[in-house]
């Protein structure tokens, strides 16, 4: 093999090395020409590239945040992933890392940061970017072992492309309200995620996916709460969670389902901020679909449109529809008389609570404006009774709102006909 000297450090030339990483295969860089500097024990730079898995480059001293380990590759390259190879030091992992690039190597900008779970090789996936340098500052600390590279590999060019959205247990998510998060991705349309507060500037969800998704548009169901739509939106991403970049902005139409396109996107991050504002409604979210290509709704059409469910033969007469909620989700059988909160008689629903879990101080939007339950059932009267009648777990027959107990979220339909009813819906308050 040839040996160039650059910089005072010895770098080696190697061929091409394939390898099979997220089950796509990745060809890493030729490191023929790389400069290499550091902060910490620059001498030893050239061992972390010398293709000899016993050598290491190593900080020499605990690590402390600030160490950085630089790459110049004398030239643009692109590139979306990098591994950092420490098997034969195994405790030398990065105890936190950022991942710099820049174009002239006086300018840098993070496209990727994280904290290794503890490992021999760490591995540093982002969308393609191309540049001539890159940085890898160690910004953990750790007061008994040193930071080590026995091998440092660049790669690019596989189709790295994650289009699946199937499984969203490890995401991570964020919000300007951080309760209920995970509701606007649980698949039950019952439930959701909402503000808690009237729409203002600036409300935000946000997902780390903790790998890269591609992706090119989403759809927001509010349909259970159909004035929650935002009033405005801007989509962003980022590869870091830091440095966000705009893709997609604009005001609904006012329909409960709000499908967004955009193009074709690879980031780790998404952020939704809502940008508008109501001084009645909340902004909520239901449920979140995102994909890459059409989305499909159960319908065929693949559009985002949500047709309403066709209520099956032999429904009793006050239902208006079956909510869509999942056998697994409804955990035990409801109470009867103990979880009543309302009742119908023919196309009407009439409140009928004690008044626990703080039930009379929701808020629910009527044609008076937003107001509490209380309020509301107030102006509505107490009605003909509920013996004889359906009677639901909720304060509005079903439809909401739900209180802080926890069975309302799946369980807000009838409670006099057995499990199967809490997924029954009657009729909204009519204040006629």
């Amino acid at each position: 093999m040839k040996i160039k000297k650059i910089l005072g450090l010895t770098a080696l030339c190697f061929g091409t090395l394939v390898m099979t990483s997220n089950s796509f295969a990745q060809t890493a860089l030729h490191r023929d020409g790389w400069s290499l500097s550091s902060n910490r024990n620059a001498p030893a730079s050239f061992s972390a590239i010398d293709g000899d898995a016993d050598t290491r480059w190593s900080t020499r001293q605990n690590q402390r945040d600030g160490q950085f380990f630089q790459v110049d590759f004398n030239g643009q390259n692109t590139f979306n992933q990098v591994v950092l190879d420490t098997s034969g030091s195994s405790n030398d992992y990065p105890r936190g890392y950022e991942l710099q690039i820049s174009t002239n190597g006086v300018n840098f900008t993070t496209i990727a940061s994280g904290e290794p779970s503890p490992s021999g090789i760490t591995t540093i996936n982002f969308s393609d970017r191309t540049a001539g340098v890159i940085r890898i500052l160690q910004t953990g600390s750790d007061n008994r072992f040193w930071w080590s590279i026995h091998e440092l590999n660049v790669f690019s060019g596989a189709d790295s492309t994650n289009t699946d959205f199937s499984d969203s247990s490890d995401w991570g998510l964020s919000a300007s309200e951080n309760r209920d998060l995970r509701s606007a991705l649980d698949g039950n349309s019952s439930t959701r995620w909402a503000t808690r507060e009237s729409q203002r500037d600036g409300q935000f969800y946000q997902i780390n996916f903790n790998s890269n998704k591609t992706f090119d548009r989403i759809l927001l169901d509010t349909a259970a709460n159909r004035f929650d739509y935002p009033r405005n939106y801007t989509i962003q991403v980022s590869d870091d969670g830091r440095n966000f970049r705009n893709v997609a902005s604009g005001t609904p139409d006012g329909n409960p389902q709000t499908l967004i396109t955009f193009a074709q996107q690879t980031a780790q991050y998404l952020r939704i901020e809502q940008n508008g504002s109501d001084n009645r409604r909340w902004w909520s979210i239901h449920e979140m679909t995102i994909a890459s290509g059409e989305i499909d709704n159960g319908n065929g059409n693949g559009n985002g449109n949500v047709n309403n469910n066709e209520l099956p033969d032999g429904v009793h007469e006050d239902i208006v529809r079956i909510a869509d909620i999942s056998p697994e989700e409804i955990l035990r059988n409801p109470g009867g008389e103990g979880w009543k909160d309302s009742y119908s008689v023919g196309d009407r629903c009439y409140c009928d609570t004690t008044g626990d879990h703080d039930v009379n101080n929701l808020l629910a939007d009527t044609p008076f404006g937003r107001i509490t339950t209380e309020e509301a059932c107030d102006i509505i009267g107490r009605g003909p009774g509920s013996r004889g009648n359906p009677i639901y777990n909720d304060i509005q027959c079903g439809n909401g709102p739900a209180n802080d107990a926890g069975d309302e979220d799946y369980c807000p339909g009838r409670v006099d006909i057995g499990r199967e009813g809490c997924t029954h819906i009657g009729p909204k308050w009519n204040f006629n």
